[in-house]
């Protein structure tokens, strides 16, 4: 076992959503159709993609809704802090991985945390 550390991964799928200066006041003042999409989008990220492709048939079957234009409102509410539009693949959208994430942005977004390590005593 020389020169090899071994620890242990969960295997469950997980996506983690960061606090912040102000993250709760954001995620309060979305309307229900945006929280609704927003739990979407958790529940969809696939673990280290910085993206999420929102399938508009499902989501409207699984939240019972009727009318496209009630999931294209949660877009462009959730689109000033928490996606973009990404233009080369229909139906995708950047997630902003500072609000929610599905991996290690240690690994994959080192140069946008502050790490802060600990040294055992």
């Amino acid at each position: 076992n020389r020169g090899v550390s071994s620890f242990k991964i969960e295997k469950q799928a997980y996506t983690k959503v960061f606090q912040f200066a102000g993250s709760k006041e954001l995620k309060y003042t979305l309307s229900d159709k945006a929280l609704r999409l927003y739990v979407y989008i958790i529940d969809h990220l696939e673990s280290g993609e910085d993206y999420v492709i929102i399938n508009p048939e499902y989501y409207l079957r699984k939240n019972k809704i009727k009318s496209i234009s009630t999931l294209y409102k949660a877009i462009a509410e959730l689109k000033t802090d928490f996606i973009t539009k990404r233009k080369d693949i229909e139906n995708a959208y950047w997630i902003n991985p500072a609000i929610f994430y599905s991996g290690s942005r240690i690994i994959n977004f080192p140069e946008k945390l502050v790490i802060s390590r600990t040294i055992p005593k």
